[in-house]
């Protein structure tokens, strides 16, 4: 049978109820109760600060007596076989790894070493780094004379995060892949223009300029 027993604080309350197995499903609002399981004949089984999930096998008993420090409604169920409930699904477990750990693997013995999260080892997954991982450095290059033949204006870099390209002119400079050409622009910084690039920064970018045009373009890469 299955029951829910509303509880005042500080008052206890008996309820009438038989079976071989006791199970505390869920103290409600109270961190714990206490409980005392009457058994007919014999002496009454007491316990203080019971928690949810308290099991006891008391073949014989005829009523329980309940008490809680706050308003509250407990659940409990009670059977004359041996069960269990499950009350640990759905819950959460929060852990601060110290030191290193150990694992088992067959027979042999294997640390675990916690070495991924800091700035110098963010996390990957999949070819993906999380997005707010601090950076680890920041590199200054050389500015970049881009005219109307593409040019290389930074090599492709699996570590970089994120990269910001100034153009010092004089004129316009379009910015993108390989192969980029003039028709093909997309992206074009006028004299002072900043463009910031987060998603596709690790690959390889190019500057291109109209014809008779020239541009110096400079690159500062955010690394991961």
């Amino acid at each position: 049978m299955q029951y829910k027993i509303n509880l005042v604080a500080n008052v206890p309350l008996r309820q009438e109820l038989q079976g071989k197995t006791f199970v505390l499903v869920s103290t409600g609002a109270a961190p714990t109760i206490d409980l005392k399981i009457e058994i007919q004949g014999f002496a009454n089984e007491e316990m203080r600060g019971v928690k949810s999930g308290f099991k006891i096998n008391a073949p014989g008993f005829t009523s329980c007596l309940l008490t809680a420090s706050v308003n509250c409604t407990v659940e409990v169920v009670t059977s004359f076989a041996d069960i269990s409930i499950n009350t640990n699904e759905g819950s959460s477990v929060q852990a601060t790894i110290v030191g290193t750990p150990t694992v088992i693997i067959g027979s042999q013995p294997v640390s675990v070493v916690p070495d991924r999260g800091a700035p110098a080892n963010p996390v990957y997954v999949s070819g993906l780094t999380y997005s707010d991982a601090p950076a680890t450095s920041l590199t200054n290059a050389a500015p970049v004379a881009a005219g109307p033949v593409g040019v290389v204006i930074m090599a492709a870099n699996a570590s970089r995060k994120a990269a910001r390209f100034l153009n010092l002119g004089p004129d316009p400079v379009a910015i993108g892949g390989a192969g980029l050409t003039w028709g093909k622009r997309t992206l074009v910084l006028n004299l002072g223009d900043l463009w910031i690039e987060e998603k596709g920064a690790n690959v390889a970018w190019s500057a291109i300029t109209d014809l008779s045009k020239s541009a110096g373009v400079t690159v500062q890469e955010v690394m991961a």
